[in-house]
């Protein structure tokens, strides 16, 4: 809300610039933690489908980074997709995917990238995502491959139960 009046009052970049001069000369964390949550129940209070919260998350997260590339916060690491979510809806999981695809290609082609000379890892199960996904996945990836100045570790098709189920199917195989 406070957004929106500083905007319609045609003042929120200077509010913006005045948030950065306070924090900018401060200590700041090495690596930043992000769950991208709650996008689907913000988008359901206002009455709108999923994927328009998922949407608006996306959206926010491409300004949230360079916030914290400005910083000199080197490392992010962004919890986007768990292997539990991919038991959604098949409509939903359709809609999220293109959001993917639409942001992971914008992101290729941003200069952010080159920029703040990003290295961008995906970790997770990356197998299970569309084909798509994967490639632009792998294409980030390759074409980050020669910057070490920040990182971006992109959790997708990650989850902490998948991990603990395929760890124990590992010890039950290694004793069997």
């Amino acid at each position: 809300m406070l957004r929106t009046v500083l905007t319609a009052l045609g003042v929120y970049k200077l509010y913006e610039k005045w948030l950065y001069h306070q924090v900018k000369d401060h200590k700041m964390p090495e690596h930043i933690a992000i769950i991208l949550d709650g996008n689907r129940r913000w988008a359901r209070s206002k009455g709108l489908p999923p994927w328009l919260g998922h949407e608006a998350g996306a959206k926010k997260l491409k300004e949230v980074l360079k916030w914290i590339f400005d910083l000199n916060i080197r490392i992010v690491t962004i919890y986007a997709l768990s292997t539990e979510n991919l038991n959604r809806d098949k409509v939903e999981l359709e809609h999220l995917f293109r959001i993917a695809e639409l942001y992971l290609k914008d992101f290729i082609n941003s200069s952010i990238l080159d920029k703040y000379e990003v290295h961008f890892k995906a970790i997770g199960k990356i197998d299970l995502l569309p084909e798509k996904i994967q490639k632009l996945l792998k294409e980030l990836e390759n074409k980050t491959r020669k910057y070490n100045k920040y990182y971006i570790n992109l959790a997708i098709a990650y989850g902490g139960r998948s991990e603990i189920i395929e760890a124990t199917k590992n010890i039950v195989k290694d004793v069997l």
